[in-house]
């Protein structure tokens, strides 16, 4: 009986690492995603304030706020 706590709470605990593994991995992949769309805007807005776009159209096109936009300046 015993044996067969020690393989239960064994099983249990490989169970426990691979669903800690898959959420780390899913959060990671989410969040990479997200600071892909970041840079990718930022890289937008910058070219269009070379194009001589205004602050106010950048800032309704891409969502970024005027403090972000002088980040990128």
């Amino acid at each position: 009986a015993r044996e067969r706590r020690l393989a239960e709470l064994r099983l249990k605990y490989i169970m426990d690492q691979k669903a800690v593994e898959e959420y780390g991995y899913d959060n990671g992949y989410d969040k990479g995603i997200e600071e892909g769309k970041s840079q990718r805007t930022q890289e937008i807005a910058k070219e269009m304030l070379k194009q001589k776009y205004t602050i106010e159209e950048i800032m309704s096109i891409t969502g970024l706020s005027k403090e972000e936009l002088e980040k990128i300046k």
